[in-house]
């Protein structure tokens, strides 16, 4: 046998196993994708019927019952038979927290593999201002909860009342906004009397300027606090003045220096 025969046929051998090698290549390869798309067909098919809402509850200050739960998410525009996953949670709660008045604020979890929990803050009663003869009972996140003629309505509640200026917007089921945002201002300031609690014994802030912000402290001192900068430090100093002073002492006091190195008090006269 020549020399050049014995090569033909090592290259034919050699040529024979390099087209195995590629058809076995090319086998695995069309092997795992369709092992692949299987396991993607099988998974979405287990996705799609496994997390179907079959339920809702509620967390929050009140006890609330399925049916409650189940208006609720009516309300916002889910049911059971949804997909768990075919709604976005950050839009349902904005909706819930403008749509639904009974509420502040609203967020939303997922139990797995089937339920749905609304966590929310009831917009309870805390304060009330007066416009056109009108008063409006408000929220911590100042959600108008009712309008009323009655003053008595929100007096007995012994609810803060608020002054509160430049008001762009107050109905009934709405929060109140303002133009020159003396609306959160008077929101963060509540939310530090609460925090420093003396929001009880607070009986009517003055927000109708926020530079020259002031309020009515156990009906005996007047409390001037100036801007909206460093609440939380304001009251405290306030607090520590108060404790200073006599049960008998009424009159002003003044925690609106910038610095906080100075308070002072004033009797009445």
């Amino acid at each position: 046998m020549s020399n050049g025969r014995i090569n033909k046929e090592k290259m034919n051998l050699a040529m024979a196993k390099k087209r195995q090698r590629k058809t076995n290549i090319r086998n695995k390869t069309v092997a795992f994708f369709t092992v692949l798309v299987l396991l993607l067909i099988a998974g979405w098919l287990v996705f799609d019927k496994l997390f179907v809402i079959s339920g809702f509850s509620i967390n929050g200050t009140y006890e609330y019952s399925s049916e409650d739960a189940k208006d609720f998410a009516k309300r916002i525009g889910l049911e059971e038979g949804m997909h768990m996953f075919g709604f976005s949670r950050d839009e349902l709660s904005q909706k819930a927290k403008y749509y639904i008045p009974e509420v502040d604020s609203v967020s939303i979890d997922y139990k797995l593999p089937d339920k749905i929990v609304f966590n929310v803050k009831e917009a309870i009663p805390a304060m009330y201002l007066t416009e056109n003869s009108r008063h409006y009972i408000l929220s911590e996140a100042l959600k108008v909860v009712k309008t009323t003629e009655n003053a008595e309505d929100a007096e007995v509640q012994s609810l803060i009342k608020v002054q509160i200026g430049d008001i762009t917007k107050c109905q009934s089921g709405t929060f109140v906004e303002t133009q020159t945002g003396c609306d959160k201002t008077l929101i963060s300031l509540y939310k530090v009397m609460k925090e420093e609690e003396i929001a009880e014994e607070v009986s009517e802030i003055d927000l109708r300027n926020k530079f020259d912000i002031s309020f009515e402290y156990k009906q005996r001192f007047s409390v001037k606090l100036g801007n909206s900068e460093n609440f939380t430090v304001k009251i405290r100093f306030m607090k520590r003045i108060v404790d200073e002073l006599s049960e008998n002492d009424r009159g002003y006091i003044d925690v609106s220096d910038e610095n906080f190195r100075e308070g002072t008090f004033k009797p009445y006269s």
